[in-house]
């Protein structure tokens, strides 16, 4: 299941006098597995069945601007919510664009390994 979560909308002018939105969510990628413990494999019995969830975090960006919509979709950026917040934040303070998440993403990624 994906999670898209709104973070936050930004108005821009645009050098040539156009307005553009810019709208930031955060993604959510939620896996569930079911996991067995080895006596119930062995024995073929689903009593002790429990499921795990495993969550991935990404970012969508959409913009809008004279009535098209653009947009880039980077989930799984990591297993760990607090630093694609982070890189989510620097984003919207940035006014990052569509045409240059996958960049910056790609950039982050190689900083953050």
């Amino acid at each position: 299941m994906r999670v898209n979560t709104l973070y936050s909308t930004k108005e821009v002018l645009t050098e040539q006098g156009k307005r553009m939105e810019l709208r930031y969510y955060l993604i959510q990628d939620i896996r569930s597995r079911m996991k067995f413990g080895w006596r119930q494999m062995r024995m073929n019995v689903g009593e002790n069945e429990q499921t795990e969830e495993r969550i991935t975090y990404g970012i969508r960006i959409v913009k809008t601007e004279s009535g098209q919509e653009e947009q880039e979709c980077l989930p799984g950026l990591s297993d760990r919510l607090e630093p694609v917040e982070r890189l989510l934040k620097q984003m919207i303070y940035g006014l990052v664009t569509p045409t240059t998440a996958a960049a910056i993403a790609d950039d982050w990624i190689a900083m953050e390994t």
